[in-house]
């Protein structure tokens, strides 16, 4: 009798009423079904709680975990902490699946012997979750050409709701708490830990943009975690995939740039000034060489160049001209 893995799909819940049944209706109607679906209440002041109990009344895979409020970070820690899957899946709680993403992913991931499967995703709702079984092509990386492309935000990208993971190869891989950003913090060591990862052409989640989201707010010290979180995988490349070090010093440099831009834009006094000197001591510490500067792709050759005289004024150049924005 055939094997059918058991896959464990990761939600945290906070806040999102409107859209809650509608993801967890994408999730339960998945034509892969062996499920253990764990739903983490985040101390949502709504009804998503007792939404979650009353989903989880009606399909036994479904597991409701309620908790204080932690973070995203956190609420994904406790479901790992219990998932009993031989494959991770995560979700956000305001967001579809198709109904043969799981399947899809799962079936690239046994017969290729991959770690990692990923699939591309869209802001469509109709395109993500049309029906129609598309033909799709799948390309196969080892740890370091996929490193590489997350480096260069390009495919295997920080976020990990596109993915489904080997959970023997991300049981012990945690996320910060108390991050703004913690998928930054997250990813790479996952990429890192895996011997061959796949990746499928096709678009098979629906990532929803709310305003209120983190990337969605107007820019603020918070999102001054990216340097942080690209301070801690360049670190991670340097001990464990050094031939890739320039890659990231320069994507650390790029993020400082972007991160001078906006804080120059959107925040004043206080918060500049602490801006200024997050971005000041990650520049002091990793900024490239010029030779290093040489190898940035396109038109970031010269902005590279001119920040390394001139950080400040580039980005107020920048910010003039409309670049990078």
């Amino acid at each position: 009798m055939e094997h059918v893995p058991l896959i464990s799909v990761i939600v945290p819940v906070y806040k999102v009423e409107a859209y809650l049944d509608k993801c967890i209706a994408s999730i339960v109607n998945q034509t892969y079904t062996n499920l253990e679906i764990i739903l983490v209440d985040d101390g949502s002041p709504d009804n998503c709680p007792a939404m979650c109990d009353a989903w989880a009344a009606k399909d036994s895979r479904i597991r409701v975990i309620h908790k204080e409020n932690g973070g995203s970070a956190q609420a994904r820690n406790v479901a790992l902490d219990v998932a009993s899957g031989e494959y991770i899946a995560f979700a956000d709680s305001d967001d579809m699946m198709n109904v043969d993403m799981i399947r899809s992913l799962h079936d690239v991931a046994t017969t290729q012997g991959a770690d990692i499967v990923e699939c591309d995703y869209s802001f469509s709702e109709n395109e993500a979750l049309a029906t129609t079984k598309a033909t799709s092509a799948t390309e196969m990386f080892e740890p370091q050409a996929a490193m590489i492309g997350h480096i260069r935000d390009r495919i295997f990208r920080q976020i990990i709701w596109n993915k489904l993971y080997r959970a023997e190869v991300v049981e012990t891989v945690r996320f910060v708490e108390g991050k703004a950003i913690d998928d930054e913090f997250w990813t790479f060591k996952a990429i890192g830990k895996a011997g061959k990862l796949a990746r499928i052409d096709r678009k098979l989640y629906f990532y929803r943009q709310q305003d209120g989201s983190v990337m969605h707010q107007r820019y603020s010290l918070n999102r001054l975690a990216s340097i942080e979180a690209k301070k801690q995988r360049l670190k991670y490349i340097q001990d464990n995939m050094p031939q890739l070090e320039s890659a990231a010093r320069l994507n650390l440099y790029g993020s400082c740039i972007y991160a001078g831009q906006m804080s120059l834009m959107h925040l004043s006094r206080e918060q500049l000034a602490s801006a200024k000197r997050i971005i000041n001591d990650a520049l002091g510490k990793y900024r490239p060489s010029i030779s290093e500067c040489f190898t940035a792709e396109g038109s970031n050759k010269v902005w590279f160049m001119l920040a390394r005289i001139f950080f400040w004024p580039t980005c107020r150049l920048k910010n003039v001209l409309g670049k990078g924005l």
